[in-house]
């Protein structure tokens, strides 16, 4: 994870506590054009995962040269007015773009100082002959992106482009938090956001979050001044599709195995090492072998340490840092205000659990039962939603079903609480009501 070529807005400092709002997009262009940028930054790509790490080891110094000055000075300048909705599209529109207009924006926006490109590897004089030339500089560029794009990025994207609509639209349909720029963060990655972002939310009002096949994590501003971009890998796994608010019974398991002085010990002597035998950890402690197999098995049941097999019934186990780290989240979350007033509106509270188990917390139903008694018990919940004395047409009918189910078909549940002799309606079907 690492900052980004593309600048970091208008200011640096603490994260504001204004309210922002999240929103979630494919961003080809901006996804493609910011792992990109990493490429000719050896560090910067490897912290950015493996697909990219690779990718950048397979340019060659030349490769690396062109896109360190291209994304160390033109910047922000790469992006158009407009949206294209692949890059094949965007490069095209680059190419026929007036030239000296790409110029201008590079002189209004860049930093040019000689120094400073000189220290990046940057040929002060190769740039200046490009800015002299704007019909040479375009060419230059979309010569570039286009050779990385067709290599390097068409055939990944055109593999991930479903997943990633598909996760936009998913964590679309969530309902987040209006909260501050860094309790979003946290709420978007399920922990706390690396410094690396943090430094970066200094006057964000907008959270655009972005599913994108290239890297693992990273974040850029694109020189808008309260924007930020935050690109994630998209997995189905990694990726904060939970829409349950954190309970305590969730975190039990782990706090109780936590909640011992002897077990904490064994978990700081594994910390000074990568992984440790079990005969090592029972050589530096003074407690049984019997005692320390049972905390051994307890950590590792509540998923605070892995282990696996070592030479014959020596086993290895190591520390399963992202269990902690998920449980420092699920924790903090646990505790903050948004979480609590989800759990205690949870219109589910009170009723039996078999309802619970068909309806999600805002009260709809999102599954129909198998059983029969189950059924039942659906349809008379269901039927409590119409007022009594009260008739309906068969569109007020459905209307007031589909804001209670969400897979769409309010004529089955519709004809269902009529069999049931729940609701009654006219011979012709006109007029409806509760029974």
């Amino acid at each position: 994870m690492n900052s980004s070529l593309f600048g970091t807005g208008t200011g640096t400092g603490a994260t504001s506590s204004a309210v922002v709002t999240i929103e979630f997009g494919a961003e080809p262009i901006r996804s493609t054009l910011a792992a990109m940028s990493l490429l000719s930054n050896t560090a910067w790509a490897q912290s950015s995962g493996p697909w990219i790490a690779q990718a950048a080891q397979r340019l060659s110094e030349t490769e690396q040269g062109r896109n360190r000055l291209i994304f160390e000075t033109l910047g922000p300048a790469l992006l158009t007015a407009v949206d294209y909705a692949d890059f094949d599209a965007y490069l095209d529109a680059f190419g026929s773009h007036p030239a000296t207009e790409l110029r201008d924006r590079v002189l209004e926006q860049a930093d040019l100082d000689e120094a400073r490109l000189a220290a990046r590897g940057i040929d002060p004089s190769r740039l200046q002959t490009l800015l002299n030339q704007p019909t040479l500089l375009r060419k230059f560029v979309v010569e570039h992106l286009r050779a990385l794009w067709q290599r390097e990025f068409a055939a990944e994207w055109a593999r991930s482009a479903a997943r990633v609509e598909t996760l936009v639209q998913m964590l679309g349909e969530r309902s987040w938090p209006a909260t501050s720029s860094g309790r979003a963060i946290r709420s978007l990655l399920r922990r706390e956001a690396p410094e690396e972002i943090a430094v970066q939310l200094h006057n964000v009002r907008r959270i655009v979050f972005v599913p994108t096949p290239y890297l693992e994590l990273h974040a850029a501003r694109f020189g808008e001044p309260e924007h930020i971009y935050i690109f994630a890998l998209a997995e189905f796994q990694t990726l904060p599709l939970r829409q349950e608010p954190i309970k305590i019974g969730e975190l039990l398991s782990p706090l109780k195995a936590l909640a011992d002085e002897s077990r904490l010990g064994l978990l700081q002597l594994m910390a000074a090492h990568e992984e440790m035998l079990a005969q090592e950890i029972i050589a530096q402690v003074e407690i049984g072998q019997p005692t320390v197999s049972r905390h051994l098995k307890q950590l590792h049941s509540a998923g605070i340490i892995e282990q696996e097999r070592g030479t014959g019934a020596n086993k290895r186990y190591r520390i399963n840092h992202e269990r902690l780290e998920w449980l420092h989240f699920s924790l903090t979350e646990l505790l903050s205000s948004e979480n609590a007033r989800a759990i205690l509106s949870d219109v589910r509270i009170g009723l039996s659990t078999t309802l619970q188990r068909f309806l999600d917390r805002e009260g709809r139903l999102t599954d129909w039962p198998a059983r029969a008694n189950a059924q039942q018990e659906v349809l008379v919940y269901l039927s409590e939603r119409f007022e009594s004395g009260v008739e309906y047409d068969e569109a007020q009918v459905n209307q007031l079903l589909n804001q209670w189910h969400t897979f769409n078909d309010p004529a089955y549940v519709r004809r269902a609480l009529v069999d049931a002799g729940l609701l009654r309606r006219t011979d012709d079907g006109a007029r409806y009501w509760r029974a």
